[in-house]
């Protein structure tokens, strides 16, 4: 965002907060409290170095400078947030899962087709944990509504073979899984790749069919709400308002209009709990 308003300075201080908090695998550790150096959450989570380090590139492209550093953290990102195989994987974090635990929101085929062109001598893996991703997804989707698990495996198991904690329960479409639609949207908007025009207008159908202004936050992957599922706010809709985007103009058009009108009360969770409590 800063880079995309031209501020070079807060973009700068972002930076240095970063680099200040890095761990031994130069990935920074995903919790600290406030301005401190004081770790409340060890280890890397690799959707934040995969934003960051896109950001570095986007900051090089606008101002200059800043490639060393881009290259440095996408270097991180191969060696110790990536696994090799069939499918290749994107790991959570730099301590945590493989192909037994994967996060399908943290997966921005698009970015990796960025990588690549970073660095030409990785570009044979980035391109092939792209076109991976899809494997993964396609696995985990439900058939009828695109939507995902917010964990899962390579095989696509809700939950996942081997994720620990809350992780394992973690099986439905949730706050997690909402965000996979955006990291997909980039590959198709930047790239026009068919696998991210597929699943998308799967995901769109689904959200077409029950009623933009019906969206909830929270869905089994059949398409039914979870319980938790009570909310019409922006994680939910704008996800599927971005889904639409390879569906058809129309359609686009309409669930932008209904994303762009969601009440901003609508987005302070605790408050509407509490209004719920005490009507």
């Amino acid at each position: 965002a800063a880079v995309a308003h031209n501020d070079r300075a807060t973009f700068d201080s972002l930076w240095a907060y970063y680099k200040a908090r890095r761990n031994g695998n130069g990935v920074m550790n995903w919790k600290y409290q406030g301005c401190t150096h004081n770790v409340t959450g060890q280890n890397g989570a690799t959707d934040a170095e995969l934003d960051a380090a896109m950001a570095l590139i986007q900051a090089e492209c606008k101002w200059q400078g800043y490639r060393a550093d881009a290259t440095a953290l996408v270097n991180a990102v191969r060696q110790h947030e990536t696994q090799d195989g069939s499918p290749a994987v994107l790991k959570p974090g730099d301590q945590y899962g493989g192909p037994g635990c994967v996060n399908p929101s943290y997966f921005p085929p698009g970015y990796y087709r960025v990588f690549a062109r970073l660095v030409p001598a990785d570009a044979a893996f980035w391109n092939k944990l792209a076109n991976d991703t899809y494997t993964i997804i396609n696995a985990a989707d439900n058939d009828q509504t695109g939507l995902v698990p917010d964990w899962t495996d390579t095989s696509g198991r809700p939950g996942g073979s081997s994720c620990a904690g809350e992780h394992a329960g973690r099986q439905g479409y949730g706050y997690d899984g909402a965000r996979t639609p955006w990291a997909v949207a980039i590959d198709y908007v930047w790239f026009n790749t068919p696998a991210a025009k597929t699943w998308l207008t799967k995901v769109a159908n689904f959200a077409n069919g029950i009623g933009f202004a019906n969206i909830k936050d929270g869905y089994n992957l059949n398409g039914t709400p979870t319980a938790a599922g009570l909310y019409h706010n922006s994680t939910f809709a704008g996800a599927f308002a971005l889904a639409s985007l390879a569906h058809s103009q129309e359609l686009s058009n309409s669930f932008h209009l209904g994303f762009a009108g969601v009440p901003a009360f609508n987005d302070d969770v605790e408050t509407l709990e509490l209004d719920a409590a005490d009507p």
